[in-house]
């Protein structure tokens, strides 16, 4: 039998005549743990053939059962085939980190991302590998909450560091600003407290009724003064009687995340996770953890692990907007880490010496967790992998995704905008200038080709610069592109394009004695009749489809193949319309329309002043995104938080941004 240190060498489990084989195991296990090494303890048992049959004949009773009534029996079969235990040997084994993993690790967290640790080892070999992988750094102090003996030890103990991290924000807030002091803090920004609440001490002691009924030593109870001390004690950690307030645990600074502004890490182990994750503990650990800077959980077991997942993903959704909900990634490489990526809104599973089966229940299979690759001769040997798929893909496939989004919102709204327009001008008669098929092909082939290949092809920034610079995958993060304000500007864009591109086709070729004359002017025919409401029509939606095509060419920052296999094909849109025009019939509004805008030189002159006037506010977006682009760049050689925000007010900043632009073959400075 096999197993980690905690279960093996409980002394429980152990036979009462091997003390003296227990304590030097104990001893091997925690020299091999300081080490770094992955332990694991054997131990045997002997069974004669009379107990063998009765526990086999006891296990396959509970078997046939069912229900709460087959879980309890079996858990106490088990427990009485794995007494006794013998301990036989104690292996340690070294897992060594692959390369690139500390610097893969770093640039994961110079991007913004909260890195946590959920790991089934010991707590010291888990401690050893997170230092050498970088995710505990030299100066960052922990907290240690391990070997919890009972719900309320781990109650006092959630609070109090709670209780120290809000001492230590009130603390740092004095010090900056002098005049203020934390009396002022708890009075007047009482939504910035993480200190428990009246409702929280209610649950947590009603919660410590429901463990003592169901311990087994009901004789054994603690004594009433015992549990009024108990309740003084969590008292204590209640600022302000008067606040009832939710709890909300709310992500922190993307740079350095937690109250204190100060690198903390927390250690956790899987006993006192059995008591933090109660229902009514669950949000106040949630907060202990988003106001530290890393998470390190160790000895956890696989359903531990999809409860810590689950634990972030609906607690922080409690506080956050639909748009910015927190999106969870587990990384895994063995069997136990299968629930974990299930879990997760993104699973990345590692082929592994302990199989395959992360990589088949992950959303994403990758051979290592990180190599080294020299992506340039002029640049610095980066990782790749895990680093490749955050830094690059991820990177890409969001603005990719994004941004075609806000294509479809502008296009659509440039679409509607011209016929509310028309309202006007018909006196709201509910025409419509064209049919009902040039509508469904508006969105079918004329602007949507385009699009979706923006959609899947689109590289707005080269591959070296998102892989050397981690910052910039941080201004990115949190729905960027999503933004009210910024989906607002798009609606604003496509109301430009239809409002432009609406009145070029009615004043400019409206013809008579009121507009000027176009192909629509016949002699003889009176004034008031030269208004061809069809081809006017035809027109504006001709204007239009070519005038978004254009914004979208305008928009794409790398004209690949693909992209221009796009266009193409939108191109194709005119034999279609050739073809309809003349098959429509002589009823239809459409019936040779584009053959005589063809034969009009208005036509074309005013094809190309609707595209070009529309498409002034595309060339001024664009200036004004690679600025913003390149200033970013910039930004993401300056390693201090406090200097990118002095250089964010320089206006000499933005202008040498504006005149750089891109600026492809500038001199790397980051190394």
């Amino acid at each position: 039998m096999q197993g980690a240190e905690t279960t093996m060498l409980d002394a429980e489990r152990c036979a009462r005549s091997c003390g003296a084989i227990r304590t030097k195991a104990l001893q091997s296990v925690n020299q091999f743990a300081v080490e770094g090494l992955r332990t694991l303890v054997y131990g045997t048992r002997q069974l004669d053939p009379a107990e063998y049959n009765s526990l086999l004949t006891e296990l396959r009773h509970s078997a046939g059962l069912v229900g709460e009534q087959r879980v309890q029996r079996m858990r106490e079969i088990y427990e009485k085939i794995e007494s006794e235990l013998i301990p036989c040997a104690v292996t340690g084994v070294e897992d060594k980190l692959q390369v690139g993993v500390k610097e893969c690790v770093q640039s994961l967290r110079e991007s913004g991302i909260q890195i946590w640790i959920l790991t089934g080892d010991k707590e010291e070999t888990a401690i050893t590998v997170s230092q050498a992988a970088g995710h505990f750094t030299p100066k960052m102090s922990l907290i240690r909450l391990t070997n919890c003996p009972d719900f309320e030890t781990a109650a006092c103990w959630v609070f109090e560091q709670i209780e120290g991290l809000q001492t230590r924000a009130e603390q740092r807030l004095h010090r900056r600003n002098h005049t203020q002091s934390t009396l002022v803090l708890t009075n007047s920004a009482p939504h910035q407290m993480i200190t428990p609440t009246l409702e929280e001490v209610g649950e947590v002691v009603f919660a410590s009724t429901e463990f003592d009924a169901d311990s087994e030593n009901r004789d054994t109870k603690r004594s009433v003064s015992k549990r009024y001390r108990f309740i003084g004690r969590l008292m204590s950690f209640v600022r302000d009687k008067k606040w009832s307030r939710l709890r909300l645990p709310r992500r922190r600074h993307v740079r350095t995340p937690g109250i204190a502004g100060e690198p903390v890490g927390l250690v956790i182990d899987g006993k006192t996770l059995n008591y933090v994750l109660h229902p009514s503990l669950r949000d106040a650990f949630l907060d202990l953890c988003m106001n530290v800077t890393t998470v390190l959980c160790c000895r956890m077991t696989p359903l531990q692990k999809a409860s810590i997942v689950q634990l972030v993903q609906a607690g922080l959704a409690k506080g956050s907007s639909r748009v910015s909900l927190p999106v969870i990634a587990a990384v895994g490489d063995g069997g136990n880490d299968v629930a974990m990526l299930l879990q997760a809104n993104i699973g990345v599973g590692i082929y592994g010496k302990e199989g395959r089966e992360a990589a088949r229940a992950g959303d994403y299979s990758l051979p290592a967790f990180s190599s080294s690759l020299p992506l340039h001769t002029r640049f610095p040997r980066k990782s790749r992998y895990l680093h490749r798929l955050f830094m690059l893909h991820g990177h890409w496939a969001y603005h990719r995704l994004s941004m075609t989004m806000n294509i479809f919102y502008f296009k659509c709204t440039a679409l509607v905008t011209t016929e509310l327009l028309l309202q006007f001008y018909s006196g709201f008669s509910q025409n419509a200038n064209y049919g009902g098929l040039m509508f469904a092909l508006y969105n079918l082939t004329m602007t949507s080709v385009a699009s979706l290949f923006y959609g899947m092809f689109e590289q707005h920034l080269p591959e070296r610069e998102l892989m050397l610079r981690p910052y910039l995958y941080r201004v990115i993060s949190k729905q960027a592109n999503l933004r009210g304000w910024y989906v607002v500007l798009w609606i604003i864009e496509g109301i430009w394009f239809g409002l432009i591109t609406f009145l070029f086709a009615t004043y400019g070729l409206a013809g008579g004695t009121e507009y000027s004359p176009a192909v629509f002017f016949e002699p003889g025919t009176p004034p008031r009749a030269m208004y061809d409401f069809a081809l006017t029509g035809m027109a504006n939606y001709i204007f239009l489809w070519i005038a978004v095509n254009v914004r979208i060419a305008i928009l794409s920052r790398n004209m690949n193949y693909m992209i221009l296999v796009g266009f193409l094909i939108t191109c194709l849109n005119v034999v279609i319309l050739f073809f309809y025009q003349v098959t429509s019939g002589y009823g239809s509004l459409e019936f040779m329309t584009i053959t005589k805008l063809a034969r009009s030189p208005a036509f074309w002159f005013g094809l190309i002043l609707s595209v070009f006037t529309s498409n002034i506010s595309s060339l001024i977006w664009r200036l004004l995104s690679d600025t913003w682009w390149t200033g970013q760049m910039y930004l993401s050689e300056i390693p201090q938080q406090k200097l990118r925000k002095k250089k964010r007010r320089d206006l000499r900043f933005w202008v040498e941004s504006l005149v750089d632009g891109q600026r492809d073959n500038r001199p790397m400075n980051k190394n």
